[in-house]
């Protein structure tokens, strides 16, 4: 297994330097599989999340966790371009001191992410239709066009952070 760490903005949504945002340029990484059982030279859609390397390293090593894992082994999904088609993946920007927190649902389509403030007020929202911006820079979230995306995010995002 390959994979690196997130990436660093340079200049990417007015940012100059940074890595703890939740645009495209920070949170997607490189990740590739090799070894028995994973096809040769196919490349998969399915959206993935470092919560699946553990479970991954387990299934690997035909191993029993000696806990509840969350995340789910990428073996299956390099198996399978049908498993978890449609996954959506929680997103966290975690704040260092005097600085914001965000979280964010990824789905194939979307990205909803809460950004608060650090008064404690109310978040700002975003919303970017991915396959019409997949730069993420224009947010749809006051978009009428949009409005019962916006809604259904919110709530899978609530129940996405109520399992953490």
């Amino acid at each position: 297994m390959f994979t690196s760490d997130n990436g660093h903005f340079h200049g990417q949504h007015r940012i100059p330097s940074e890595k703890f945002f939740l645009y495209d340029p920070a949170s997607r990484v490189p990740l590739i599989l090799r070894g028995p059982g994973i096809p040769a030279g196919v490349t998969r859609d399915q959206q993935v999340a470092n919560i699946d390397l553990a479970p991954t390293f387990v299934d690997a090593a035909q191993a029993e966790p000696g806990l509840a894992m969350d995340g789910r082994s990428l073996l299956q999904l390099a198996r399978n371009p049908k498993v978890a088609r449609g996954r959506p993946i929680l997103l966290e920007g975690h704040p260092r001191i005097g600085e914001t927190l965000s979280t964010a649902v990824r789905t194939p389509r979307f990205q909803y992410t809460e950004v608060f403030p650090t008064d404690g007020g109310r978040p700002e929202i975003e919303l970017y239709d991915m396959r019409n911006d997949p730069y993420q820079l224009d947010s749809r979230h006051n978009d009428p066009a949009y409005a019962d995306t916006t809604d259904e995010l919110a709530q899978l995002l609530r129940s996405l952070r109520a399992t953490q």
